[in-house]
């Protein structure tokens, strides 16, 4: 069995598993003109340009604007406070306190 190597055939790279040649010979680089980037990169490109100068210039400049559309904006108002999660697990630990006493009141 061989050592395994790369082989470039056609301007591709190929693993060849037979091949005797060291992979440190065989250089697989694609030519910098030959670079494709995806094509995902534009459209973010183009979303966070609109986002950053469009969108934001509007939010800033229409407050009322922001509260109506901006999802962000909506979810994190829903969020609840330190306040009301404490409150709640005060409840929820009262809740299983009393629960509790119950349930050995009742095995008496």
């Amino acid at each position: 069995m061989g050592r395994g190597g790369i082989v470039i055939s056609n301007g591709k790279c190929h693993y060849n598993s037979n091949s005797f040649v060291a992979a440190a010979e065989q250089v697989c680089l694609q030519p910098v003109h030959e670079h494709r980037h995806c094509m995902y990169d534009d459209f973010v490109a183009l979303y966070l340009g609109i986002k950053m100068f469009i969108i934001e210039y509007l939010y800033n400049r229409f407050p009322r604007f922001k509260q109506h559309h901006d999802t962000v904006y909506k979810i994190w108002q829903q969020l609840p406070t330190d306040a009301i999660l404490e409150d709640q697990y005060k409840r929820s630990l009262v809740d299983r306190v009393c629960l509790s006493f119950v349930l050995r009141q009742r095995r008496k």
